[in-house]
């Protein structure tokens, strides 16, 4: 457990509040402080912004066009996991999920996003690669396609790498 009790919702909007609030009681977890990301905060420490005070949610404008990732802070691991494990039945979007750990304490929130991003981008592709192998061996199921957008993804690198 490291940092104050709070999650940080980046890329969310503000209807979602009252369903993370509800989804938080419903996991016993009404102690978490929920802070919405405003473009400010994308300039600041990600410690800071961990400390950011929004007495009033609805007065808070919200970032708008970051991808949208949960940030935990003050929780154990088998916590978070409980989080993340029971978040698709919220029936929202998707998201990342990240930790405040010491050593992304003192980096800039915008730094922070992109790295996350970067490993969660790196994580889905090596899943997809994974599934991908599993489904060529089974052409007749026709999941071939499912395999396309890592392809996709891993041609453009290749050309992009060329380039340079």
């Amino acid at each position: 457990m490291y940092g104050p009790p709070a999650l940080l919702l980046i890329g969310f909007e503000k209807g979602e509040t009252d369903t993370i609030q509800a989804f938080l009681k419903e996991l016993e977890g009404e102690f978490l402080k929920v802070i919405h990301c405003t473009e400010e905060m994308t300039k600041q420490t990600l410690w800071d912004a961990m400390h950011t005070e929004q007495p009033n949610l609805e007065a808070v404008k919200i970032a708008e066009s970051l991808p949208r990732i949960c940030i935990f802070s003050g929780l154990t691991g088998e916590e978070m996991m409980m989080f993340i494990n029971a978040f698709p039945e919220t029936g929202l979007e998707p998201a990342a999920f990240a930790a405040l750990v010491p050593n992304s304490a003192e980096k800039v929130l915008c730094e922070v996003i992109e790295e996350i991003m970067g490993d969660h981008e790196m994580l889905v592709s090596s899943y997809l690669y994974y599934i991908g192998a599993i489904l060529l061996s089974f052409p007749f199921l026709g999941y071939q396609v499912k395999v396309l957008p890592y392809a996709c993804r891993q041609e453009r690198t290749r050309n992009e790498e060329n380039l340079n």
